[in-house]
C-alpha cells in the first residue's frame, strides 16, 4: 500500500472503507475556490475513474496499468489509500462493486480485487482478445465489457471460465455500455454510429438504431432512466427515448468538439467533457447549456464520474490531473422552455477555479487590442481648373 505524503483529514494509518466521511457544505451558496476537494496529480494518464457508491473513495485506472484508490474529505488534498499495477498494458475501465468492497478493473484481461485484503479474488487473464473500451457491471455476478473491435460480452463469476454471452455487434469499437433497471437489457453505443440493444437473458441482440453518420463516444440515462443520451463525434448530443431506440427522439448540436465522455449529475442536467479541456453543464428537455463547471487547460478531458451525493463532478484530463468541481447548484433545477437563452451561457464559467477563455472574450479581447484608427479621406476636388 502506498500513501500520500500531501495533508489531508484522513489519518495516516490504513483507512478501512467505512471511516471516511465527508464535511459537510453550505448547500445553495455560489461556488467558490474552496469548495471542493484539492486536486489530485497522478503520473501518468487517467483512463477511467469510478466513485464509491455509498462513500467518499475514488478510483482511478491509469494508462500505466495502475488502478488507485484516494479518500477525500472537506478541501484537503484526497489521500491515496491503494496503489496497485494490477495491468501490464494500460487499464481501461475502472468500477466499484456493487458492495463497494471491491473493485472490478480491465485491460486485455478482467480483474476482480478485494480492497480491504489487497487481493486479486478473480481474474480471467484471456477473457478478451482485444483491449476492452467500455465495461458496466450488472450485479453481483456479472459484468459486460465491450472491445475495441465491437464485441459485447458478458462475464459471470459463477462460470468465469469463459463469456456468458458473446455477440459481434459491430466492426467499430463499443465505446459506452448502459444498463436498463429491469436487469435484462443493455445498451451499447458504438463507433458504427449506431446504439445496440442486447437482451442478455435471451442472449440476443433486439433493436439497432438508424445510423447517426457520427460516432457514438460516450452514453448516460437520465430523468430516472425514461431517457438515454449519447454523445457523438460532430458534438450533438443524441437523445432516445429508454425503449425506443430505432431513432432519435432530440438531437441537440453546440459542443465544438466531439463529446468525449459525459456523466447525468441530476434528473435532466449532464456533464459533458471534450477536447477543448472544458467541463460543461447542459440540461437536457429542455435542451440548455447552462455554462462551464471545470476545466483542464489546453488539455481533453478523458473521462468524467459523479459522486454518490451527486455534489462534485470529477474529471481526469491529459494534463495528469483529477479534478472536482462543485455541481450542487444543480440540484432540483427547473428550466422553462420558452424562455430565450443568451448565446455566451455555452462558455461561461460557473466556477471561479476555471481558468478558460471563452471564443467569446477571446474576440473581446482581440477587438479591445487592436485599435483601428479612423480612416483620413482627403478632400478631392475634381472641378476642372
Amino acid at each position: 500500500m502506498e500513501e500520500d505524503d500531501s495533508s489531508s483529514s484522513c489519518s495516516d494509518e490504513e483507512i478501512p472503507l467505512n471511516s471516511c466521511t465527508a464535511s459537510s457544505g453550505d448547500s445553495g451558496t455560489p461556488l467558490a475556490v474552496t469548495d471542493s476537494p484539492a486536486d489530485i496529480d497522478v503520473d501518468s494518464v487517467v483512463f477511467s475513474l469510478d466513485c464509491h457508491p455509498n462513500q467518499e473513495f475514488l478510483c482511478s485506472g491509469e494508462v500505466s496499468g495502475y488502478v488507485r484508490l484516494y479518500c477525500y474529505t472537506g478541501t484537503a488534498v484526497p489521500q491515496l489509500v491503494l496503489s496497485e499495477r494490477l495491468h501490464r498494458k494500460g487499464c481501461r475501465k475502472v468500477a466499484f462493486h456493487p458492495d463497494g468492497l471491491k473493485l472490478w478493473s480491465v485491460g486485455r484481461g478482467l480483474i476482480l480485487y478485494d480492497i480491504e485484503t489487497e487481493a486479486i479474488l478473480e481474474a480471467l487473464p484471456r477473457c478478451n482478445v482485444t483491449p476492452v473500451y467500455a465495461m458496466r457491471v450488472l450485479d453481483a455476478n456479472l459484468v459486460a465489457t465491450g472491445d475495441d473491435e465491437g464485441f459485447l460480452r458478458l462475464h459471470d463469476l459463477r462460470d468465469p471460465a469463459k463469456p456468458k454471452l458473446e455477440l459481434r455487434l459491430c466492426e467499430e469499437f463499443v465505446s459506452e455500455i448502459v444498463a436498463a433497471s429491469s436487469g435484462r437489457v443493455v445498451v451499447a453505443a458504438c463507433g458504427d454510429g449506431r446504439l445496440h440493444a442486447v437482451n442478455y437473458r435471451r442472449g440476443k441482440e433486439v433493436m439497432v438504431s438508424e445510423s447517426l453518420n457520427s460516432d457514438l463516444l460516450c452514453a448516460s440515462a437520465f430523468r430516472e432512466g425514461r431517457n438515454l443520451v449519447c454523445g457523438d463525434g460532430e458534438g450533438g448530443l443524441d437523445i432516445f427515448n429508454w425503449g425506443e431506440f430505432g431513432n432519435i427522439s432530440d438531437r441537440f448540436p453546440g459542443h465544438p468538439f466531439g463529446v468525449d465522455c459525459l456523466v447525468a449529475i441530476g434528473d435532466s442536467v449532464v456533464c459533458t467533457g471534450s477536447m477543448d479541456g472544458l467541463v460543461r453543464a447542459v440540461n437536457l428537455l429542455p435542451n440548455r447549456f447552462l455554462g462551464v463547471v471545470g476545466d483542464h487547460p489546453d488539455n481533453p478531458v478523458e473521462c468524467l464520474a459523479v459522486t454518490h451525493d451527486r455534489k462534485f463532478t470529477v474529471s481526469a484530463g491529459h494534463d495528469q490531473t483529477i479534478r472536482f468541481w462543485n455541481v450542487e447548484q444543480f440540484e432540483g433545477r427547473k428550466f422553462d422552455s420558452r424562455k430565450k437563452v443568451e448565446r455566451e451561457v455555452k462558455n461561461k464559467a460557473l466556477n471561479r477555479r476555471v481558468k478558460h477563455t471563452s471564443k467569446a472574450d477571446f474576440f473581446a479581447d482581440l477587438n479591445n487590442e487592436l485599435q483601428v484608427p479612423d480612416l483620413q479621406v482627403p478632400n478631392i476636388d475634381n472641378s476642372d481648373e
